[in-house]
């Protein structure tokens, strides 16, 4: 037990203090009691971050005094994001212990038995390997999913209601479809893409969601690509076709599930390397990098295989 631990320099157990509305008093409780020997002797070092140290700074400073150490994050997918942002490039591995409102890259990472204090036990026993990362437009990196059209209306509408009501949790996300649902519309698009075997595909088409996909699993579970992998070197593209409301709601459904694949009027799915997207009608893209919302002019995306080091538990 612990014998990969042993080998670093130091391990941080690093605590977002606004993840999972600010409640972690029984992963601390637990990691004292799981890590008690390695915390006493200094091996293991327990930071929740503040608005003087904020995650990025104080990931900053962990890696410059120790390359040759480990992070395990306790937070959503978003400070997950800025982690795995600050740590490309560094030789530190990365675990992640699901503590956020949706925590979509857990469903990938650990399947439906991502419950926080059980990965707590399982970090015991790491697996050390490799992950992917989706490099977005030569300067800001993924590691779940980048898309953009409706799905990010429903994630922006889902922000808004949580931000006023806190305690709606996941049910945000739903109550954000039944009031996003009359905005759908079809967005035509020009894209480049390049296949798993290097072959260019130039065309346009007209989609209401596209999805770029390290991972399985976001918006709080919707699949857009269910056969995504995190560390296969490929990324999997999915995109929606327009089509009309009363088939909407169905689709949005298929969608959670992510059996949509199998329609093959309605679903494009590729695996790819790289590609481009732009719009065609002079609006920008409102889409979304691991659940940040932004506005792009075009989104030129490519995976960088094997990215970080990487903690499986």
């Amino acid at each position: 037990m612990y014998m990969f631990y042993e080998k670093l320099d130091k391990v941080l157990i690093l605590i977002s203090k606004n993840a999972g509305k600010g409640k972690y008093d029984k992963l601390l409780e637990e990691f004292n009691k799981v890590y008690k020997k390695e915390l006493e002797r200094n091996k293991f070092l327990i930071v929740i971050s503040s608005d003087e140290f904020p995650i990025v700074k104080i990931v900053k400073n962990f890696k410059l005094k120790y390359p040759n150490s480990a992070i395990l994050v306790v937070g959503g997918d978003g400070t997950f994001n800025e982690v795995a942002n600050e740590l490309y490039g560094s030789q530190v591995y990365l675990g992640l212990i699901p503590n956020g409102t949706a925590n979509d890259l857990a469903k990938t990472l650990y399947g439906k038995n991502n419950n926080a204090l059980n990965i707590i036990n399982k970090s015991k026993n790491p697996k050390p390997g490799k992950i992917d990362l989706i490099r977005i437009n030569q300067n800001k990196y993924c590691i779940n999913i980048t898309s953009f059209g409706y799905d990010t209306i429903v994630l922006s509408k889902a922000g808004d209601i949580l931000h006023k009501h806190p305690s709606f949790g996941k049910s945000a996300y739903g109550l954000a479809v039944m009031k996003t649902i009359n905005k759908v519309r079809p967005k035509e698009i020009e894209f480049e893409l390049v296949d798993e075997n290097g072959k260019l595909e130039k065309g346009k088409g007209e989609f209401i969601i596209t999805a770029i996909c390290n991972g399985k699993f976001y918006g709080d579970g919707f699949q857009p690509s269910p056969e995504a992998q995190v560390n296969d070197g490929i990324l999997n593209l999915n995109r929606l076709k327009y089509v009309p409301m009363r088939k909407l709601v169905p689709l949005i459904k298929t969608y959670k599930s992510g059996k949509h694949t199998e329609l093959e009027n309605i679903s494009l799915n590729n695996k790819v390397t790289k590609g481009r997207f732009k719009s065609l009608d002079k609006t920008p893209l409102l889409g979304n990098i691991d659940g940040e919302v932004q506005e792009f002019d075009e989104i030129e995306f490519e995976v960088v295989p094997k990215a970080l080091n990487f903690l499986y538990f």
